[in-house]
């Protein structure tokens, strides 16, 4: 069995890989954001405000499936581009769009599975549900790459992690941990500073351009799981 590469090769790799695609998956965050980006600018900032008493939880709930659905869109178009570019091979916009929008049930489907699963996991021990969280949190680049779905890309996932769970778990820990910090201290200085329509806009791109890293990280990560896995 071929040795798995260190976290320093890792990131590395990670790192060319964001940098080589950023200006290609920036275009696709920003295309993606266009639509809540006038919703938040011309929308009443308090609209978005979860408060039972006065109705305004049915906007903060629709903003919140709203995001949910293009945010599955997004994932999948990103993770198409970053995957087909550490093959060299470059992606268009409406192809990745194309790719994304023929996986979204598949996705959806496959992510509410798992979403039960680990509800029921949570519910029972708090432990398990953690486990599998991280066995199954290569799910999306299962879909894209493996072109699985329900339970299947959840067993695959599995098996790629299986025996290097800890090792598993703190590469993605590591890895995340720069975008995180940033997506924390923006959401802390919008709030404190700039609660407000374009505060929240600010806010949201900034997040998906340092999730974009994340996504890169879950490739690389995937991929070298898959190629050193534990037959």
């Amino acid at each position: 069995m071929p040795e798995m590469k260190s976290l320093s090769n890792i990131w590395d790799r990670t790192w060319d890989l964001y940098t080589k695609n950023f200006k290609s998956t920036s275009v696709l965050v920003l295309i993606f954001s266009v639509p809540l980006i006038i919703l938040y600018l011309f929308a009443p900032y308090s609209m978005f405000k979860p408060d039972l008493l006065n109705g305004r939880w049915i906007f903060f709930t629709a903003d919140i499936l709203f995001c949910a659905l293009i945010g599955m869109v997004l994932s999948l178009s990103l993770n198409y581009n970053i995957y087909q570019s550490s093959k060299n091979h470059k992606v268009k916009f409406i192809d990745a769009l194309r790719f994304a929008l023929s996986k979204f049930w598949t996705a959806f489907g496959t992510s509410l599975l798992m979403a039960l699963m680990l509800i029921g996991l949570f519910l029972l021990l708090i432990v398990p549900g953690i486990i599998f969280a991280i066995y199954w949190s290569f799910l999306v680049p299962v879909i894209i790459i493996k072109n699985l779905s329900g339970k299947k890309a959840l067993d695959y996932s599995k098996s790629v992690v299986r025996k290097r769970w800890w090792k598993t778990l703190g590469y993605s820990i590591v890895l995340g941990l720069i975008p995180v910090a940033i997506i924390m201290i923006v959401m802390f200085l919008m709030t404190a500073y700039y609660p407000s329509n374009i505060g929240y806009s600010i806010y949201y791109i900034i997040s998906l351009l340092a999730s974009i890293f994340i996504y890169t990280s879950q490739i690389v990560l995937f991929l070298e799981l898959d190629k050193t896995k534990v037959k």
